[in-house]
């Protein structure tokens, strides 16, 4: 797995948010996630559209992400960013 140019951050579900300004975000179904070693891959489906992330494993596991939870992808110039 080799990273990608976007990134993903993900937010406990008992954090409270850090309010975003970013206003493209659309919500989806994590449909794969693959971790090896270090590196995750993220891939939510927002409305027919694969979104791909490349995170750390820490990342995926402390919130406890899983495919089927829902995630919202919100995207910004530079980054990709899903909460859960």
């Amino acid at each position: 797995m080799t990273p990608r140019a976007a990134g993903l951050s993900l937010n406990e579900p008992s954090a409270q948010p850090t309010p975003l300004r970013a206003r493209n975000r659309s919500t989806g179904t994590v449909r794969r996630l693959t971790v090896e070693g270090p590196i995750a891959e993220v891939v939510p489906d927002v409305d027919g559209t694969e979104v791909t992330s490349t995170v750390t494993g820490g990342s995926v596991d402390r919130p406890g992400l899983a495919a089927g939870d829902e995630a919202t992808a919100v995207i910004t110039a530079g980054d990709v960013t899903l909460s859960n």
